[in-house]
């Protein structure tokens, strides 16, 4: 899946729970850390 951050795309993989930001800057593994991170504006 592709998820729309604040300031960029992000690959999201549901079956996972991987997730990269397209920059690679930022990785992680689930979707409450993902979600997190988009709240905080980081991504």
């Amino acid at each position: 899946m592709i998820v729309s951050g604040n300031f960029q795309l992000i690959d999201f993989w549901p079956g996972t729970g991987r997730w990269k930001t397209r920059d690679k800057h930022f990785e992680g593994s689930g979707i409450q850390g993902l979600l997190e991170m988009i709240d905080s504006g980081q991504i």
